[in-house]
């Protein structure tokens, strides 16, 4: 909950919040010259399947994760889009299973640095050759100057 995260920011020192800026970068390079050396890296776009709605908790294994709790549902769901969000490299989420109850799978496609034409292209082929492909694809906005 983005509540919970902008009162907590109310205690960072600027010591700390400087030396997590400065890990931030260290990561935010090596992640960004992974990206580099492939066309595109593939991983799962949460690390649970989905969930109702109106769920207060989910089970994965033996153990229970009360996702209505402040923060939680939020750190389950952006658990593993957190890399490429802060290394500022492109990355798509397409459907690509159901859960046993009918809800969906993502997969997350990730690319380089502003290769968004490409991952949006592999999106698009990946959907046409599983038969889940989006009706049209939007255009991409080109800066001018």
């Amino acid at each position: 909950d983005l509540r919970y995260w902008f009162m907590s920011q109310e205690f960072t020192l600027a010591k700390d919040a400087n030396r997590a800026q400065k890990v931030r970068d260290i990561f935010k390079a090596s992640m960004q010259q992974v990206a580099a050396n492939y066309d595109a890296l593939v991983a799962p776009t949460v690390c649970t399947p989905a969930y109702p709605f109106d769920a207060v908790d989910l089970e994965i294994g033996s153990k229970k994760i009360e996702i209505k709790a402040p923060g939680m549902s939020t750190d389950v769901l952006v658990r593993l889009t957190r890399p490429a969000n802060m290394a500022c490299i492109c990355a798509v989420s397409v459907p690509c299973g159901t859960t046993s109850g009918g809800l969906p799978i993502g997969l997350q496609i990730m690319g380089r640095r502003l290769g968004e034409p490409a991952i949006f292209a592999l999106a698009h082929q990946y959907g046409v050759a599983t038969g889940r492909a989006v009706a049209a694809v939007p255009p991409l906005l080109t800066a001018t100057a």
